[in-house]
């Protein structure tokens, strides 16, 4: 094991020279952007509702409404596809796979040394993307809560409030639970959390086999597709179920039955994918 640690912190680093650090830091700069943005957002503007705030949203609106979900999925998808062509270069450039393979370790051990790799830098990015939404909410939320402070609200024609205090002690908490994007990228269940790690280490799992087999290239990149829409729509059940629960009880019940079932059979699957892969490593490669 000491030989697989030493390979994947080899192959972390050259992911993140070769693509990692501009795929991170792009995705949180822009996000950054977009969360700041959102705290000089205009809200009810239009409303004939003079008792509305001008310029005050809840934090899961800013988010929902930020464009960081959108942000946040075109992100996830250049960095699987990062992961697939580096996988892929080591055949087209220079047959590194085939340096690797000589190495003084047992050949399924380079394919678990790219799949610790792989699934370092999908966490890199989920704690990357977490670490920026809770430390803007402080400061987006601030410049809000003055902005209501600062409003005077007409209740009727004889009564007005001044100095309203829209500070939520637990703000951060209520957006992870009602933003629909927040609630399933970051599950607090392990129902969804079941979902998410499921589909992602399916698609993990798939693009690697596909980039580091080329023996039948076509058969691999089949299973590659079949893995990422497998892996996907089970990501996608721990959104429906939230949106499920807020207008049908019964289709919330069985979209998380769904979600269940598509999350084991997404491990099932993987363990599967792991097994044709440690399989297919073990194959005399011809350089």
């Amino acid at each position: 094991m000491k030989n697989v640690f030493k390979l994947s912190n080899y192959l972390f680093s050259w992911m993140m020279k070769k693509g990692g650090k501009g795929i991170l830091g792009g995705s949180i700069a822009f996000g950054g952007i977009l969360l700041l943005a959102g705290s000089f957002t205009q809200a009810a503007t239009e409303l004939d509702r003079s008792h509305f705030p001008k310029a005050f949203l809840p934090y899961e609106e800013i988010i929902d409404g930020s464009g960081i979900p959108i942000l946040f999925l075109a992100g996830l998808v250049v960095l699987f596809v990062m992961i697939f062509w580096q996988a892929k270069s080591f055949y087209i450039n220079n047959k590194g796979i085939y340096t690797l393979l000589t190495l003084p370790m047992k050949r399924e051990q380079v394919y678990f040394a790219f799949l610790l790799s792989g699934m370092a830098m999908l966490l890199l990015y989920f704690m990357a993307w977490l670490i920026l939404i809770v430390a803007a909410y402080f400061p987006v939320m601030l410049s809000h809560t003055k902005v209501a402070a600062e409003e005077i609200f007409y209740v009727t024609p004889d009564v007005t409030i001044k100095g309203l205090d829209a500070a939520r002690t637990n703000g951060l908490y209520l957006a992870f639970q009602r933003s629909v994007f927040l609630y399933a990228a970051f599950p607090g269940s392990l129902v969804r959390g079941l979902s998410l790690v499921g589909g992602l280490f399916l698609i993990l799992t798939s693009i690697l086999y596909a980039g580091l087999h080329h023996a039948e290239p076509f058969a691999a990149g089949a299973l590659a597709c079949v893995g990422t829409l497998i892996g996907g729509y089970t990501m996608v059940l721990a959104l429906l179920w939230r949106e499920g629960i807020l207008q049908y009880y019964s289709y919330a019940k069985t979209v998380t039955g769904t979600g269940i079932v598509m999350g084991v059979l997404c491990v099932v699957l993987s363990i599967g994918v792991v097994l044709l892969s440690v399989k297919d490593m073990r194959k005399k490669y011809v350089a």
